[in-house]
């Protein structure tokens, strides 16, 4: 067993090297879904592209089946195409408020971490903690 003598323990490493694992997991904690949310805002539009294509889709096949020159039944697939459409992009553009709002607290908790940090190592030993 390695003895804790003043030649090889360094105290200020030590409590740098705890505080950096613990800034690293409470990090890692706030940012797990992040992912999944900045996935949900990049395909809720592709999405609704898709939903579109299916609504223009559907005129098509309306169109194909009557040659009446009557617009009427076109209505419903110019409909679903503008409804998927928009709920798409409404969906996308809420994902990607809550996404920015979420990155920017994260960012946030850590200057707050790293500060937390600086303070802690600065009140027990004389030289403050830089990071690269």
């Amino acid at each position: 067993m390695a003895s804790l003598e003043p030649s090889s323990f360094n105290c200020r490493d030590f409590m740098q090297q705890s505080l950096a694992s613990k800034a690293r997991s409470i990090i890692y904690d706030l940012e797990k879904n992040m992912s999944f949310l900045g996935t949900i805002a990049a395909i809720a539009p592709l999405i609704g592209l898709l939903g579109t294509l299916i609504g223009l889709m559907d005129v098509f096949a309306i169109l194909i089946e009557t040659s009446n020159g009557s617009v009427a039944p076109f209505g419903a697939g110019i409909a679903k195409a503008l409804v998927t459409t928009a709920l798409g992009l409404s969906i996308a553009i809420i994902a990607l408020c809550f996404h920015r709002y979420f990155v920017r607290r994260i960012e946030q908790a850590v200057v707050s971490l790293e500060s937390f940090a600086n303070d802690t190592l600065g009140r027990c030993f004389t030289e403050p903690l830089r990071y690269k």
